[in-house]
């Protein structure tokens, strides 16, 4: 029984912990940061990083012109962006990006 009980305890706070994500959201493009490259192979894994105000996230979706802007400069690219976070978590928080612009 003291068994049962601590998986339902480890089943809620798995449930708690995943429905407390920050909610993250800029729309204004006006948000400064970095981007580079996500090299890794994994299931959750390739496409591109966000740092923003000390927060990383996984890009999941970005604007092709922004995505051809840091293919053509390679590492870590200083970003105006505006973007928003998404309900999937895998690892680390998502992120699309709706609009955005390198900084030269």
């Amino acid at each position: 029984m003291k068994l049962f009980s601590t998986g339902i305890l480890l089943i809620v706070m798995l449930l708690l912990s995943t429905s407390c994500l920050r909610e993250n959201q800029n729309m204004n493009c006006d948000e400064v940061g970095f981007m580079w490259p996500d090299l890794a192979l994994c299931a959750c894994c390739g496409g591109y990083f966000l740092e923003v105000n000390g927060d990383t996230f996984r890009v999941d979706e970005a604007p092709q012109a922004l995505l051809d802007s840091l293919f053509s400069k390679g590492d870590r690219t200083e970003v105006n962006v505006g973007y928003e976070s998404k309900d999937v978590f895998c690892g680390m928080d998502r992120v699309d990006i709706l609009c955005g612009e390198t900084i030269n």
